[in-house]
């Protein structure tokens, strides 16, 4: 290719020389900046990576050369500021199809010339988050028989350091702490010291982000490039812009110091952009990306509500960032812990928040629990599977390649009848699925007039077999149905008491489920909930080998039922039966949604509604 004729833009930018890289002085000399290095990977066609770095003086024009031959540049800039001005400089290329290895340089009219080799040019991946995606390969299941062969020469993984000094760097597009450079997936390079053993300040490399990458380059055939930048106990602002948590009522001006039980990592108060977004993002910025990775909201978890606005910020934020609001953007739905007293249904739904922006997708991991765990229940050691989860929604959400195989909601009924009625009829509004008649169980000893049963339905968007697995770590595991149904008892008008009934299974088939349930008359039905709980004990699946290991199941929900009558009166269902359905839209993120009502007398409708 021949290099177009360049304009290069001189514009005043504050610096400080003394922060000028490896080798400064008065000598001519072009330098990269810290993130690359050689055996990196750049973004491949039909993106344009870019190249940028400083220099002791106005480089004049520049020129690149990849294997000896001159490339296509896109656009090039170049910063300047005072009479010993340090010069910032930044290439964009045209897309690159050939994925090398290859050799850059990038040559300056005035300034010398800087190189890197054993370049590949690929998918570059950023994987961010806390202590569950920073987990090292080597605290993981099977971890070191997965690290004895993991000698894949076309992945190349970066370890951004976790808690790099406090005070904001000057040239924060320059400068970045590396606890690991850029490196060839090997058994040695992926294997560094446990990040429990190190107190979460020195150790590589991120599990979820190696099965991730893994797992793409094996579908994709390409080279892929993983950047791990996660820090164990951080709270979302931490990794924030100072608009963005200004936008939530988090930033300096609202005097805001993040809650999280890790403070002994020092991090402080929130004062301008959050520490880790300055210090550990801010220099990848200007790196191309395919997509991002997050793992995080633990140490959000005592405030749900204010995470439903920290973080769909935060995506909008990193993309603002890198100037692409575009780059897809996957998170881990959190998994199960037996220590956070209830806190994880309520975080679990403030981060689905983050799937109303566009392009976004999420893999559930509440099934992948695990008490047992060596490092605490908090950091399960199935990253295997969550790595995976993680391509193969990409797979569809980021490459457009196939429908991800995943349970999705089509339709849910709810009938409630005497116990007497039931036990008469077939449930012909509850479930005839492909021919099927659903019957209620035999025994009838229950009087019809102290309990009343509840039949719940539910149709999935494809055909196949819908199947009840035990998820890891369980202790009761499946011994009911993964449904409850949320129970008020109005004994006292200020504080009724709330409880969970179980449902028992009455059958599955090619996708459907149905299951039965009973409740004293004197309770009203106020909600139906699936897996919404710290440790669900039991999962959905719909696959030719459902369980956790090799099939991901249907996403927690929950619903809310609630009577009206004539009168407004919300608090008992009426005497008989009564239904209610919804057609689920699975464009929708929320999991708690609107159950529209079946065509009943008003006495006689029940109504599932958005919120508790």
């Amino acid at each position: 290719f021949v290099v177009p004729t360049l304009v290069i833009l001189l514009v005043a930018f504050p610096a400080r020389a003394s922060h000028f890289g490896r080798d400064e002085g008065t000598r001519r000399i072009l330098q990269l900046a810290d993130v690359f290095g050689d055996h990196m990977v750049l973004q491949a066609s039909p993106k344009r990576a870019r190249l940028w770095g400083l220099a002791n003086g106005e480089p004049g024009s520049m020129s690149v050369f990849v294997d000896g031959a001159q490339v296509a540049i896109f656009s090039s800039k170049v910063n300047a500021t005072g009479e010993n001005a340090i010069y910032e400089w930044i290439i964009t290329l045209e897309p690159v199809e050939n994925h090398g290895p290859s050799q850059i340089r990038i040559v300056s009219e005035h300034e010398g010339e800087a190189m890197v080799q054993d370049v590949l040019f690929g998918e570059v991946f950023l994987c961010g988050g806390q202590s569950n995606m920073q987990m090292s390969v080597n605290m993981v299941e099977d971890g070191l028989n997965e690290a004895s062969k993991a000698t894949l020469q076309r992945i190349r993984i970066l370890t951004a350091h976790p808690f790099p000094p406090d005070s904001k760097q000057d040239l924060q597009f320059q400068h970045v702490h590396l606890l690991h450079e850029w490196a060839v997936m090997s058994p040695q390079s992926i294997w560094g010291p446990r990040c429990d053993a190190t107190g979460w300040v020195n150790c590589w490399f991120s599990a979820v982000c190696y099965y991730y990458g893994k797992e793409i380059h094996e579908r994709t055939g390409l080279p892929v490039g993983l950047i791990s930048a996660a820090s164990g106990g951080t709270p979302i602002e931490y990794w924030m812009t100072d608009d963005g948590l200004r936008s939530c009522n988090r930033s300096h001006e609202f005097n805001y110091h993040p809650k999280s039980v890790h403070s002994k990592h020092g991090l402080g108060p929130i004062v301008g952009h959050g520490q880790l977004f300055a210090n550990v993002i801010a220099p990848f910025t200007r790196m191309t990306l395919r997509a991002f990775l997050w793992y995080q909201g633990e140490s959000n978890s005592h405030d749900p509500k204010a995470y439903e606005c920290l973080f769909p910020e935060m995506i909008r934020n990193w993309r603002q960032a890198w100037g692409d609001n575009a780059i897809p953007f996957g998170f881990v739905h959190l998994s199960s812990d037996v220590n956070l007293e209830g806190l994880l249904p309520s975080i679990r739904r403030a981060q689905l928040a983050g799937v109303d922006v566009p392009n976004v997708f999420t893999v559930p991991s509440f099934d992948l629990g695990d008490p047992k765990s060596d490092s605490g229940p908090i950091h399960p050691r199935f990253k295997k599977q969550i790595g995976q989860r993680l391509a193969r929604a990409a797979w569809q959400h980021v490459y457009r390649r196939a429908t991800l195989e995943t349970p999705q909601l089509q339709h849910v009924s709810i009938g409630a009848t005497s116990a007497e009625s039931l036990w008469s009829m077939p449930v012909k509004s509850a479930a005839i699925y492909e021919g099927e008649s659903i019957l209620a169980p035999d025994d009838k000893s229950t009087s019809a007039q102290s309990e009343r049963t509840w039949v719940i339905n539910i149709t999935m968007q494809n055909a196949q077999k819908v199947s009840i697995v035990d998820t890891k770590g369980c202790w009761d595991c499946c011994a009911h149905a993964p449904l409850e149904l949320v129970g008020v008892f109005h004994d006292n008008p200020s504080h009724p008491t709330i409880a969970r009934a179980g449902l028992q299974l009455l059958g599955a088939g090619n996708g459907w489920l149905a299951a039965v349930g009973r409740m004293p008359l004197e309770w009203s039905a106020s909600g139906l909930v699936y897996a919404w709980e710290d440790f669900p004990q039991c999962a959905i699946y719909q696959d030719v080998m459902p369980g956790p290991d090799s099939s991901i199941p249907l996403m927690p929900f929950e619903f809310k039922i609630a009577t009206e009558d004539a009168e407004g009166d919300h608090n008992r269902e009426s005497a008989g039966e009564s239904a209610a359905e919804v057609h689920w839209d699975s464009s929708k993120s929320s999991l708690t949604q609107r159950l529209r009502p079946v065509d009943r007398t008003p006495s006689d409708v029940v109504v599932l509604s958005e919120s508790w």
